[in-house]
């Protein structure tokens, strides 16, 4: 569970709205070197290989959106170069979670997201995702398109005056997808309410509330999924 949970936390969190799913480009020529070291552990390792084909076997049929182990390296190969699009919704994903959630909840899932070769890989994966959400290749998605961060719904959605960037630029003054990402907010658009107050609750960050609890204890018990 801890390298379950070591997973979930390391997927770079973005507001992508509605569900898509990222098709596997078929002239792509060849892998990138993490996805063929990726592809040589599940040719190497029978307990890896069965793993996997369990997960995109038990995928349930409708929207299922892995058909082989194939199709789920290409997938995965071609996240490697993609930037998250807008799309207001309200589905929070990223296109790697969005391509492992299903495989996750799997029965398979639950046992290859323990396997110590699997988390290395993603682990890895993740590594090499970040470096090009890191590049100036990511900006991309910074434009007036619908599916556009510069779109104006996009600028509606995010509330963009509450935030530090250069109009007058291109991609906003931004270097990189993650630069945008983790963009500064205007001091005076995020006060502090009642800073000596205890009782007053601040979000540490501009998300959106899933639930209120009241009367909550100090120590309490509470149930999570296995």
């Amino acid at each position: 569970m801890k390298k379950l949970i070591f997973f979930l936390v390391a997927v770079f969190v973005f507001l992508s709205g509605t569900i898509t799913f990222v098709c596997a480009d078929p002239t792509t020529p060849q892998f990138h070197p993490v996805i063929k070291e990726f592809s040589d552990l599940l040719n190497q390792d029978p307990i890896v290989r069965m793993y996997v084909a369990q997960m995109v076997d038990q995928l349930p049929k409708k929207n299922k959106n892995v058909k082989d182990i194939n199709d789920f390296l290409s997938q995965l190969n071609q996240i490697l170069t993609t930037a998250p699009k807008f799309s207001k919704g309200e589905v929070e994903v990223t296109p790697l979670s969005n391509l492992l959630v299903g495989m996750m909840n799997t029965p398979a899932g639950f046992h290859a997201f323990r396997n110590e070769k699997i988390n290395s890989m993603i682990r890895k994966i993740l590594k090499t995702w970040g470096e090009f959400l890191n590049s100036e290749k990511s900006l991309y998605v910074l434009n007036d398109s619908p599916d556009g961060w510069k779109s104006k719904e996009a600028q509606e959605f995010l509330k963009m005056d509450d935030y530090i960037y250069d109009p007058n630029d291109p991609y906003w003054g931004y270097k990189s997808w993650n630069d945008f990402f983790a963009r500064k907010v205007k001091p005076s658009t995020r006060p502090i309410a009642q800073p000596d107050n205890d009782k007053i609750i601040v979000s540490p960050c501009d998300t959106t509330i899933f639930n209120i609890g009241h009367n909550v204890g100090k120590v309490d018990r509470f149930w999570i999924k296995s």
